[in-house]
């Protein structure tokens, strides 16, 4: 009889881009006539197997739209959607939770929930958004109120990188979401790797310094960044680690300018095991080019 320890594989991977409805993505990721032969999130799933729902946090969407998103993918079985909250309940200056507007948001997302195409929520404050008591209790309300679906909550700024969060985390199975963002001042939460429930997730936003709070940038340019492959290497040996903690892990790219997220995510699928076949649109594969 073998007295070799039993080996435990590490846990899945879903990994892909923040969004697919860019204008600077039309002739870059996609053809000119790309989106008259095939819906994007379909065509998309020829190299990922996720997608962050960054839409909803503008605003809830009829329910029969994100139903036809769901229809892309439903013969996908290791395909699943991230959604990120509506920015109701975390960029506007309100404290009162409308309980009205939580069922219309959780309404417009539920063609998702039912065909267990749902990875999580992402619940993503803003680097203004700091670690006070006044803070704290309304994230323990939000959360509840959101409660049993699988949360992940995003922080900009450091104080939340606290053990006090940490463990609250752990003992409500809330998921705390690992980031790499640009880094301009101390206050900026830094990369880390914590597992706080049974899935992970890490958000990479890029790491434009000049343009990260510029309030002459738009968003373009604050996302327009692409990861040299030895910039994504520390974080290969990061999701190693933390796939030997966590079920599964969500890791998604946001840096979405003219499709380097999608460049990116590729090269970390590759890089975690994952064969990716389908080659790159020829426009793609001249950014890589010039970036080497």
């Amino acid at each position: 009889m073998s007295t070799l320890p039993t080996q435990i594989a590490p846990c899945p991977c879903y990994i892909g881009v923040s969004g697919w409805a860019y204008k600077d993505w039309k002739d870059t990721v996609y053809s000119e006539n790309q989106t008259l032969n095939i819906h994007p999130i379909r065509y998309l799933a020829q190299w990922i197997n996720c997608i962050e729902v960054n839409v909803t946090h503008y605003h809830p969407l009829p329910a029969i739209r994100v139903q036809s998103w769901v229809e892309q993918v439903i013969d996908n079985p290791s395909f699943l959607f991230t959604v990120k909250i509506w920015k109701r309940f975390t960029h506007e200056d309100k404290r009162n939770i409308d309980l009205k507007d939580v069922e219309l948001f959780i309404n417009s997302i539920e063609p998702i929930a039912e065909a267990n195409k749902l990875g999580c929520l992402l619940i993503q404050f803003p680097q203004r958004f700091h670690r006070t008591p006044e803070n704290r209790k309304y994230l323990a309300e939000l959360t509840n109120i959101f409660t049993p679906l699988p949360l992940c909550i995003e922080f900009r700024h450091k104080s939340w990188w606290h053990p006090q969060t940490l463990e609250s985390f752990r003992e409500r199975g809330l998921a705390f979401c690992n980031i790499d963002q640009p880094l301009p001042d101390p206050n900026c939460l830094p990369p880390t790797e914590e597992v706080t429930t049974d899935f992970a997730y890490v958000r990479f936003h890029g790491r434009n310094i000049k343009n990260w709070f510029s309030e002459k940038s738009n968003r373009d340019e604050r996302y327009n960044y692409l990861y040299s492959e030895s910039e994504l290497e520390p974080w290969v040996e990061r999701i190693q680690k933390m796939r030997n903690k966590a079920q599964r892990i969500f890791v998604l790219m946001n840096n979405h300018f003219a499709g380097k997220a999608l460049i990116n995510a590729i090269q970390l699928r590759k890089k975690l095991g994952y064969p990716v076949d389908t080659p790159l649109p020829y426009k793609l594969q001249r950014v890589i080019t010039e970036q080497k």
